[in-house]
């Protein structure tokens, strides 16, 4: 993609349903834990506003847009995803699509503006274990003005938790 480096060149599509089909083919549903199992390469997609990578490592994941075709310079990238991490998988969406993906909408808290972005981060060890304990880093780069907070939702909640910058 023209504005980010991203770990593989994305695959862009322009329709939902070969969008779908591609994450499937991969062993990822948007909104469902995906199938560690099908994870067996690094693959970047992209549709619309919505980029998935998947990765079949511990590194990092390279630049994945967020709001791409807005204007603005953003994006997320994910530098370290835990120790013990053979396998994950990044959705970074628009927040309107929180209620497809998470199942309620992202209310931002009083004093703050729209949610600038959703991500949502799967993580797995070699034998296909959920891995939720291990400390993850990433990087949010925005030339978006303005305070920004960042909320943890942990799984199957819809209480968010403080997450606080280093």
């Amino acid at each position: 993609c023209p504005s980010c480096a991203c770990a593989a060149p994305p695959q862009h599509y322009s329709d939902a349903t070969g969008f779908e089909g591609a994450l499937s083919a991969h062993g990822v549903t948007i909104g469902q834990t995906p199938d560690p199992e099908k994870i067996t390469d690094t693959a970047v997609l992209q549709q619309g506003t919505t980029t998935v990578g998947m990765y079949k490592s511990s590194g990092t994941s390279g630049e994945l847009p967020v709001s791409p075709g807005s204007g603005a310079t953003q994006y997320f990238k994910v530098t370290s995803f835990g120790s013990n991490v053979d396998k994950a998988v990044v959705v970074v969406a628009e927040p309107a699509s929180s209620p497809q993906l998470l199942g309620f909408e992202i209310v931002p808290p009083p004093g703050y503006n729209a949610p600038a972005a959703m991500i949502e981060l799967y993580r797995f060890d070699a034998a296909g274990t959920f891995v939720s304990d291990a400390p993850v880093t990433f990087e949010y780069v925005t030339d978006v003005p303005g305070d920004f907070l960042f909320h943890r939702y942990p799984t199957g909640s819809s209480d968010p938790a403080v997450v606080t910058p280093r």
